[in-house]
């Protein structure tokens, strides 16, 4: 696909790396095994033994974080949101 630019330049893997990196080790649970392993915000829940609501809480605040860091990169793009990656 096509790289996401900001103003200075594409968003690289080792930049969003780097990012989720900042996060919480709960938060980079969390979106590792949403995004990376494509898991259910159930079967995380069940993972970490939480509610799937709590789950989704905590993953839409790690989203939050994530573009305030890498602002640059969503201000002239459309930002990516939760409900709209590959479940």
């Amino acid at each position: 696909g096509e790289a996401v630019r900001g103003r200075s330049g594409p968003l690289s893997w080792p930049r969003l790396h780097a990012a989720i990196a900042r996060l919480s080790s709960r938060e980079q649970t969390i979106v590792v095994l949403r995004f990376y392993q494509g898991m259910s915000h159930e079967e995380i829940g069940h993972i970490l033994d939480r509610r799937p609501a709590t789950v989704r809480v905590a993953l839409s605040r790690a989203i939050s974080k994530l573009r305030k860091e890498l602002a640059e990169f969503f201000e002239e793009n459309c930002p990516v949101s939760e409900s709209e990656q590959p479940t």
